[in-house]
This record gives structure tokens, sequence and C-alpha cells, in this order.
């Protein structure tokens, strides 16, 4: 989205809320009650005829259900055109258009105009920002794999899926030797003192 982070759950997750990611899991299970089966919905019990109890995938308490997606109640009726309604993370009590990436918000406060829509992801060295199904992420430069999500603000965030290397253990490795070289200047330092 072009104008605020969101974060991006890798496969197999979903959204419990705005900033943590759950399993997705399958309501046809019974010891799923309460767990999470999209984004914002869990599996709840729901009375089938008279007596009869089924597990249901529904929308957790303040969202509902539109085009099939669970949606803040309050965006109910609020149409953004390339993009989505949101609340307002300055006020939680208001509303406001996230716009897909390549739209901008037009004189209505819609997401009708178009424009270039910057990455402000900060990525690792090694890394580069790519769009990647209307997000932007940190991948590793040339490869097309995975990278680290970037951090920062006012972009899109992904939620990562990894460091895009085996860098991490290259700097475990100097580190290691940095205080072994230490640990050995300060014995001979110790040394001649005697």
């Amino acid at each position: 989205m072009s104008n605020h982070f969101e974060c991006k759950c890798n496969d197999g997750f979903v959204l419990a809320n705005e900033n943590t990611c759950e399993e997705k899991r399958d309501c046809t299970n019974p010891q799923n009650v309460n767990k999470n089966c999209g984004d914002y919905a869990v599996c709840a019990n729901t009375r089938m005829n008279d007596e009869e109890r089924a597990l249901r995938c529904g929308c957790i308490l303040g969202y509902t259900v539109m085009n099939e997606v669970c949606t803040p109640n309050k965006c109910n009726g609020v149409l953004c055109g390339k993009g989505k309604c949101i609340l307002d993370p300055a006020n939680v009590n208001s509303t406001m258009c996230s716009c897909n990436i390549g739209s901008t918000l037009d004189e209505s406060k819609k997401c009708g105009k178009p424009g270039k829509t910057e990455c402000t992801l900060k990525c690792k060295a090694n890394e580069e920002c790519k769009e990647t199904q209307n997000y932007y992420k940190c991948v590793a430069k040339g490869s097309g794999g995975e990278g680290s999500g970037g951090e920062g603000s006012g972009g899109e965030g992904s939620g990562g899926e990894g460091s895009g290397g085996d860098t991490g253990a290259a700097y475990s490795l100097m580190n290691g030797s940095a205080v072994i070289s230490i640990l050995l200047v300060f014995a001979f330092f110790m040394m001649s003192l005697v």
C-alpha cells in the first residue's frame, strides 16, 4: 500500500490483529475453536438447525465481511477505488484509504489518481526493494529470493522471510575471531606485567 505500513504474513499464516501473524487453522477440526482461520477471523461455534453445532470461520469483534474479506466495521460502505479502507493509525475513530502501489489519494481522499509510490523500506546492504504482489519487499540483490522485509516508516512492509543469505554465519565467525584476538592480546599484556 502506498501511504502506510502493513504486516504481510508468510504463507500458512494470517493476521490476528494489525501486527501479529498466527498460523492459519482449518475450522473442520473441532479443536480449532477460537483459532485464526483468516485475516481478522477465528473459528467459532455456530448453530446449524436446532441442535447441531458446527465451526465456522467468522470475523473478529469490530470487523465485518466485505467482498469476502474481514474489514473494520467503520469501513462499511467506504469505497476507496484502487485501494482499501483502513482505520486511521493517527485516530482509530476514523477511517482512511490506503492506496495500491501506483495510485495516490485524489482531492476526495480516494485512491483514484495515478502516481508513483516510492519504496521507503530500509533494506540491508545485500538487498534491494522490489514490488511483489502489490507490496514492497526487501529481497536479495540479483536473486529474486526472499529478503528481510525491511524496516522504517511510510511505506509497505512485508513481514519478511529471512535474511536472504548466509551473511549471519559469516558475521558470527568474524565476531568470534575478533573476540579470540582480543583475548590473546590481553593474555600477552598480562604476561608482560609479570
